[in-house]
C-alpha cells in the first residue's frame, strides 16, 4: 500500500497536509514528489501532502516517530511508526481524501495486532493426534467441524495462564475469530480434541463466537489455497478475570499488556 504524496513548499510551512478530493492534476516538477510505502503490503494508492511529526503535547500519548497527517476539512489521523518506508522518486498522482483514511484506517488496525505480539524463543505451538498429519488436519476441521487437538512446549517464565485465539485470516472472513480458550493452566501440555460448544469445560472457559454460541465454530467448507486459519496461544502474567462465554473481542482485548510470549499454528494459504 504506497501513498504517493508531494513536499509542501517553503510558503506552505510549517507543514501539514493538503489533500484534494477532485481528480485534477497539476504539472510539479518531479523533483517535489515523494511516496510511502507500506512495508506490509504492495499494494498502491496515491496522495498528495506532508508528513510532519505530532505536536509536542501529543508527544506523550502516542507512540515516538508517529507521523501525522492532516487537511482542512478533516481531523488528523496518525500512520504508526515502523509500518511505512519513505521512497523518493518522480510522480504526479494524487489520492482523494476518503481513500487516504481508509488506509489510516487500515494501518492503525494493523497497529492493534502489533500490540500483541511478543515472540518468545522455543515458545512452540502444533497439532497432535490425528491433525499431526499436515493436509490431513485441514481436512478434518473443514469437514466435521470439531476442535482439534493441540500441544505445546517451552512456557515462558513467569506465565500465570494461557489463552487460545483462532482466527480465520481469508478474504471473506477478513479476521473473524472463531474459537477462543482461557483459564488454562500453564503446567498444561496439550489441549484434547472435540471440545463440546459449552462455556465452561473441564476448568476451561470458551468464548461466544460469531454465530452467537461458545466454543470451536470453524468454517464448514473444506480448506484450502485462499483460506487461512491462524492458531495463536498467548502467555499472560496474569489470569483474566471474565465470565463464562464472554464475546470472543472481549476477551482478545483483555490481553493487551499482559502477553509475555506467543505461539502459532497456521493452516491453509499454501502451508
Amino acid at each position: 500500500m504506497a501513498i504517493i504524496c508531494r513536499r509542501a513548499s517553503r510558503r506552505e510551512r510549517p507543514r501539514r497536509w493538503r489533500i484534494s478530493s477532485k481528480r485534477r492534476r497539476r504539472p510539479q516538477p518531479p523533483s517535489t514528489r515523494w511516496s510511502i510505502r507500506s512495508r506490509s503490503s504492495r499494494r498502491s494508492a496515491k496522495a498528495c501532502g506532508s508528513g510532519v511529526p505530532p505536536a509536542e503535547s501529543m508527544a506523550s500519548r502516542i507512540p515516538p516517530g508517529t507521523v501525522m497527517l492532516q487537511s482542512r476539512s478533516s481531523r488528523a489521523v496518525f500512520l504508526p511508526a515502523g509500518r511505512f518506508a519513505v521512497h523518493f522518486r518522480p510522480m504526479d498522482l494524487r489520492l482523494s481524501l476518503p481513500i487516504l483514511l481508509l488506509v489510516a484506517a487500515v494501518s492503525l488496525a494493523a497497529g492493534v495486532d502489533t500490540a500483541l505480539r511478543n515472540e518468545s524463543p522455543g515458545f512452540h505451538l502444533q497439532p497432535a493426534g490425528p491433525a499431526a498429519g499436515g493436509w490431513t488436519a485441514l481436512t478434518m476441521i473443514g469437514r466435521f467441524g470439531g476442535s482439534p487437538e493441540l500441544s505445546w512446549s517451552r512456557v515462558p517464565p513467569g506465565t500465570e495462564s494461557l489463552v487460545l485465539v483462532a482466527r480465520d485470516d481469508s478474504a471473506v472472513a477478513r479476521g473473524k475469530i472463531f474459537w477462543a480458550v482461557w483459564g488454562i493452566d500453564p503446567e498444561l501440555r496439550a489441549l484434547p480434541a472435540g471440545l463440546p460448544r459449552r462455556a465452561r469445560v473441564d476448568g476451561l472457559y470458551q468464548a461466544r463466537v460469531a454465530d452467537g454460541r461458545p466454543g470451536f465454530a470453524a468454517p464448514a467448507v473444506e480448506l484450502g489455497v485462499g483460506q487461512r486459519l491462524r492458531l495463536t496461544l498467548y502467555a499472560l502474567d496474569r489470569r483474566l478475570d471474565l465470565e463464562p462465554g464472554a464475546d470472543a473481542a472481549r476477551v482478545e482485548a483483555s490481553l493487551r499488556g499482559h502477553v509475555l510470549g506467543t505461539a502459532h499454528w497456521i493452516l491453509g494459504g499454501g502451508w
